[in-house]
């Protein structure tokens, strides 16, 4: 045999691609089986144009902590579009109010605090990251204060959960930590359907 090394190799980066966007694909396909309006974004500008359709002119926008989604760097298209984005840590709760803890704006009153917050868990848009999402459909969120999680089950009436490919799991019992693609991104969109018969 008279093959070089060099033959042999591949584009590891396109391998990669390859593979994130079939992983997507399949994890989007068992969302829409469960009900759930799934894309899959190769990039985080893809990502970002495709999560900005999803929120109306001049909504107001809670954020849940979410890494992902803080990468999107969505403040200046958000402001572009009349929007107000409230992130998770806009306001101390009852709770910690007290402790003062890094990160978060500290109200000038309780009262204005639980303002902030009830404007945050009843926004036109919530956008929050998952813990996991499963190849099976599943979304999995476990929340240390519950603000990410109230704001993803109460309130809005579009619920959009953005994740990257390393939180999709084959099932929630094998969770596997792997290395993906920080890039690729999947959006998960919950439009609450208010006085219509599902």
């Amino acid at each position: 045999w008279k093959v070089r090394l060099r033959d042999s190799a591949h584009d590891v980066e396109e391998i990669q691609r390859r593979f994130y966007a079939s992983k997507g694909a399949a994890a989007v396909r068992s969302l829409e089986k469960n009900g759930f309006a799934a894309h899959y974004a190769a990039s985080r500008g893809e990502a970002a144009a495709l999560l900005l359709s999803l929120i109306p002119d001049g909504a107001v926008v809670g954020v849940g902590d979410s890494h992902t989604i803080y990468a999107l760097d969505l403040d200046e298209k958000l402001a572009a579009k009349g929007c107000q984005a409230i992130p998770s840590m806009a306001a101390l709760t009852g709770t910690s109010y007290d402790c003062n803890p890094p990160g978060h704006y500290r109200a000038p009153t309780r009262e204005e605090a639980r303002r902030i917050l009830a404007a945050y868990l009843t926004a036109d848009v919530f956008l929050l990251g998952a813990n996991a999402i499963t190849m099976t459909g599943e979304i999995v969120n476990v929340d240390g204060v519950g603000s990410r999680v109230v704001g993803g089950i109460y309130g809005p009436d579009r619920i959009v959960v953005v994740a990257g490919c390393a939180r999709l799991y084959v099932s929630v019992v094998k969770k596997r930590r792997r290395s993906f693609d920080r890039n690729a991104v999947l959006i998960v969109s919950l439009t609450c359907c208010v006085g219509e018969d599902h």
